[in-house]
Formats: C-alpha cells, structure tokens, sequence
C-alpha cells in the first residue's frame, strides 16, 4: 500500500466542540433554530450541500457561512489531535505517503495542520471539483500523489467517507471511534490499529 489518506474531522482531530460554538453563534446571529444535532449528522459533505440538507434557507446561506467560518477559526484553540494519532502518522510516513481529504476550508485546516506538518498532500474543497460523497477530490489526491486506487485506503468515519471511497475505487477503513457509525469491511478501534492492518 503506497497511500495511507485520512478524513480529518473525527478521524484525526476532535473538532465537535468547535463545531458546535459555530453553530451556537449561527443560531444566534442568524435567528436560525436548527439545532446542532441536525448539522452534526452532515458533517463530512460540502458545507452549503449541508445547509441545503438541513432546510437553512438558501437566502441565508452566505450570511451563514460567514458567520460559522468566523467562529470555527475563533474556536480553532479547542481543537485537538486524538491521543496516540501523532505517534502513528509519524510511524506511518516512514513507508508511507499521507494525504488529507476533508470538506473542511483550506484556511481552517491549515490553522489546524500548520502545528503538524507531515503530509505529502491536503485537499480541501476547491472550485471544479466536487466534494464528498463524490469522489472527485480523492481521486485529485491521487493523481498530485501519483498512486492508482489499488495502492491507497481511505480512512474515515462518516458514511460519506465510505461512499466517496468506493466510488474511487479505494479500500476504506472505518474508525470506530469517530463520529459516524459506517457498516464496511475493515474497521479499527484507534488509528494505531491501522499499522496492524497494513502489515
């Protein structure tokens, strides 16, 4: 396996709190009354695809988006890498190529990855191509890493990671520790457990 590529929400950093701080300052600036619950059960997909999904009226949506992108860099500080996910990217780029595919903002995520540098590649949401489910970035991944479907796994933990993984052509793996239940056949309890399932 040349390509190990994760999701980063969930996956590789707890972001929920943050998550819900920007959503709480949503409802309040924007009198929007859908609870967080609703947007949490989206995440993983474009974040407009998500404001359609859960009824924000698309009137609304730019106000919207300025607003929780405001916040979640503003929360950026409550954000952490999981316990033990450090050590094992770095054991993992010794054979390894690493990649990022996320629907989170290339800004956001660079306040986030800036701390950790050890990918080859990151994709966030970009213009011409579509986000997940769809397959469009994780297969742009792969053509910037030079690596066939065959070669990488995609690691998630929404059923949205799954579907965008197949429709790649990629194996996926499920962490079940994440924020998603996903039926798949490879799963682990902790991102470690991947060296295991690489061997």
């Amino acid at each position: 396996m040349k390509a190990v590529i994760f999701d980063l929400d969930g996956v590789l950093i707890d972001s929920r709190q943050s998550m819900e701080t920007a959503w709480g300052m949503v409802q309040l600036q924007c009198k929007i009354d859908i609870p967080f619950e609703d947007y949490f059960a989206q995440i993983g997909k474009p974040f407009r695809d998500i404001l359609e999904i859960i009824g924000v009226p698309k009137v609304d949506f730019h106000l919207v988006d300025k607003v929780y992108d405001h916040w979640a860099k503003a929360a950026s500080s409550d954000i952490s890498f999981y316990e033990g996910v450090k050590e094992t990217l770095e054991v993992l780029r010794e054979e390894h190529l690493l990649a990022i595919v996320t629907s989170k903002s290339k800004e956001r995520t660079d306040l986030i990855l800036d701390r950790f540098q050890v990918f080859d590649f990151i994709s966030c949401p970009q213009e011409g191509l579509k986000g997940k489910p769809a397959p469009d970035q994780l297969i742009y991944t792969l053509e910037q890493l030079n690596v066939e479907p065959s070669d990488a796994i995609y690691v998630g933990d929404m059923q949205t990671d799954y579907e965008c993984a197949n429709a790649a052509g990629v194996k996926f793996v499920h962490v079940k520790y994440g924020y998603g239940e996903v039926e798949c056949e490879h799963s682990v309890n902790q991102l470690s457990d991947l060296t295991k399932l690489l061997d």
